[in-house]
């Protein structure tokens, strides 16, 4: 299948550019802005899943220059009622809003758009623009928070995937010591990043990953 890559401004268009045609400038702090905007009020362009915390953080860095890769393609439409239909293929991540003449216009969405553990497995893999090329996912145990913080990003994703509890935060502040991320399910706006720890360590959740855009 031939991948295509386009930017959050024409992915509810459908426009398909060739990947050799485009290459995106990474803003962190577009990231930052478009987290705080909508982490209270989703933005209605994307749909808005029940468990919504990656849905969310892929929005903020789609918006700050992660380039979507989407198939030419489409997996086939839902039920005339539907209003989602999930692509399984784990080498794009993208949502697209489809409309159609009968029936209910849809969502189409990659699990790795979604989903915090296939989020993070698309983008650790180097013919995804892992590995240093504009992705780099480090894996931290607990014992090791007050360093992984220290090091922590704006625009930075943070994952914990452990003892069927998950979830994807955006760091959107920075000032010494203290990190504030915004998040979705539930919703968060610039909290305090030791929330997220806290939880881990009332839950028995001992690793955490970090997800950084370049």
């Amino acid at each position: 299948m031939k991948k295509y890559l386009i930017t959050l401004a024409t992915i509810v268009t459908l426009i398909l550019l060739n990947s050799n045609c485009i290459e995106a400038s990474y803003d962190r702090n577009k990231a930052s802005d478009y987290a705080q905007k909508y982490s209270q009020d989703p933005n209605t362009y994307f749909y808005t899943f029940g468990s919504d915390c990656t849905n969310f953080v892929s929005q903020c860095e789609a918006v700050a220059g992660v380039v979507s890769i989407v198939p030419r393609s489409f997996p086939s439409a839902p039920g005339l009622f539907s209003g989602t239909k999930v692509d399984s293929n784990q080498n794009v991540w993208y949502m697209v809003h489809r409309k159609r003449s009968v029936g209910k216009n849809y969502f189409i969405y990659s699990k790795t758009w979604s989903c915090v553990t296939d989020f993070r497995n698309y983008f650790s893999k180097s013919n995804n623009r892992g590995s240093n090329n504009i992705a780099t996912v480090r894996t931290y145990s607990r014992s090791n928070w007050t360093s992984a913080k220290n090091n922590m990003k704006i625009g930075d994703v943070v994952q914990y995937d452990q003892n069927g509890k998950r979830h994807s935060v955006i760091i959107t502040q920075k000032g010494g010591s203290v990190v504030r991320y915004c998040a979705h399910t539930s919703n968060r706006k610039n909290e305090n990043i030791n929330t997220f720890y806290n939880y881990m360590v009332n839950n028995g959740i001992t690793n955490f990953y970090v997800i950084s855009f370049s």
